[in-house]
């Protein structure tokens, strides 16, 4: 997990020749696979060559994957092994596609991983399974129902307001110098925002070419799936060798989820998680900042966690860090490794260097929210969205907080969480609130926290 979170180690780029000749041991042939592979169902075949280019997501992996491939094919003669392990693998992908007795079978070993006891209401799967064969097509459904431009347009201030409050946080940074600032200011300039759903989707023309091709047939489900997936390989070939489309999302409109690509330098807020409780545009000031204004600075600041700091603005992955400044870097994310290795489930303690990326990116996603909340309420022109909410007996800054915290509420099993602090980049939910208020000034100040007290300590975090 660790190596995954490390850009140059899971970008390796080399040759077919090369990775030939590296892993020839265990008799893969490259070329034959990948052809096989790309020209399934396809009538524009295509023929890779010895020069033809691979990305390694993991060269230590490959390394140690073809010593267990070389023991159990050639040393042991053990090829049965492997093949059941690729048949399971397959088979279970494809369980949720299959009767139910076969996710049954499956329930017992939900259960003891994720707590999972019951299988999916049949209306809920049908949501699911629709959204990810025609994602974009669904999506033009659920915007025009629960989305609209108003809705677009207010995300968009809160994105932009956000990202200043960055920008004027930056400037009042000692720890980094000017040459650093520089730098990421431009890349700051540069993250480009995409909010809600991508525009194809509202020309009917567009979205009907999207889904060319595709037929169903009546009560023939998993074949249906089948076809599907076949299509969508055939179109993702056809982009083999084709220039990267800046528009293309990588979530459907529906997905409750947010992100940040480091190499495309983009911030991404599907429609889905653009509703309540977390955004609605008449929702009181503080409750939009606290929910989605913590979430949106989270996915800016991945642009300079220990991840996102190793590319620039136009997505290469270059050092732009004066030595003194990566070195105050380094040594300030330290500290967020200390404090979350610290919190404990059950016994089991949290590895904050793990955790890193999304800690710092929580730390100053409330901060630089918290910032825009506050300028923004100054405005005169924006006064009657600050108001309080009747029959609470907590103020308007103590609500961004607690808007915030409301966020990662969840019920999830003892099983579950330890499988998450082995498995998560995230901090378990708890810790996540916890260990980002515990380093904000303000909230401290605005629950009037006594110094040097648990949600007060008088040793804080601060990067961002």
């Amino acid at each position: 997990m660790e190596i995954l979170q490390k850009p140059q180690e899971t970008y390796y780029l080399m040759t077919l020749k090369q990775f030939q000749e590296q892993y020839q041991s265990i008799g893969f042939d490259i070329y034959s696979f990948l052809n096989d592979i790309l020209n399934i169902n396809t009538l524009n075949p295509i023929k890779l060559n010895e020069n033809d280019t691979i990305i390694i997501l993991s060269y230590e992996h490959m390394l140690q994957l073809s010593k267990i491939l070389t023991n159990y094919l050639i040393t042991q003669n053990k090829s049965h092994i492997i093949i059941d392990h690729m048949l399971f693998s397959f088979v279970y992908n494809k369980v949720l596609h299959l009767s139910s007795i076969f996710e049954k079978a499956l329930l017992p070993l939900k259960k003891e991983i994720f707590g999972i006891d019951s299988i999916l209401e049949r209306w809920e799967y049908c949501i699911i399974q629709t959204d990810d064969a025609f994602g974009y097509g669904l999506g033009a459904l659920y915007t025009r129902a629960v989305f609209d431009e108003a809705s677009r347009l207010k995300a968009n201030e809160l994105v932009n307001n956000i990202r200043l409050s960055f920008e004027e946080n930056l400037n009042n940074l000692q720890w980094i110098d000017e040459q650093s600032k520089n730098e990421a200011k431009k890349k700051l300039e540069k993250i480009n925002e995409k909010i809600g759903y991508p525009d194809f989707i509202k020309n009917q023309t567009k979205l009907n070419e999207r889904y060319a091709g595709y037929s169903m047939i009546e009560n023939e489900y998993f074949y249906n799936t089948i076809k599907v997936i076949n299509r969508e390989h055939k179109r993702k070939i056809f982009k083999y060798r084709q220039k990267v489309d800046p528009t293309a999302w990588r979530m459907t409109p529906r997905t409750v989820n947010a992100y940040y690509s480091p190499p495309s330098n983009e911030i991404v807020f599907p429609a889905g998680i653009l509703q309540p409780p977390l955004f609605h545009k008449d929702l009181p000031l503080a409750i939009n900042y606290g929910a989605i204004g913590t979430i949106i600075g989270h996915e800016i600041t991945h642009g300079f966690d220990n991840q996102g700091r190793q590319f620039d603005g136009d997505g290469n992955m270059r050092s732009w860090w004066t030595n003194i400044s990566l070195n105050n870097f380094q040594d300030r994310t330290k500290c967020f490794m200390k404090q979350y290795s610290n919190f404990a489930i059950d016994g089991q303690h949290e590895n904050g260097q793990r955790t890193l990326g999304e800690n710092i990116a929580d730390n100053g996603g409330i901060k630089i929210s918290y910032f825009a909340y506050q300028k923004h309420k100054q405005s005169t022109l924006n006064s009657d969205n600050d108001f309080c909410l009747p029959g609470l007996n907590y103020n308007n800054d103590q609500l961004f907080f607690i808007s915030f915290a409301h966020t990662w509420c969840n019920i999830q099993t003892l099983n579950s969480m330890h499988h998450d602090l082995i498995n998560d980049p995230h901090s378990p939910p708890p810790f996540r609130i916890i260990g980002t208020v515990q380093n904000s000034d303000e909230f401290s100040k605005a629950f009037s926290c006594r110094s040097k007290t648990t949600m007060n300590p008088s040793n804080k975090c601060q990067l961002w």
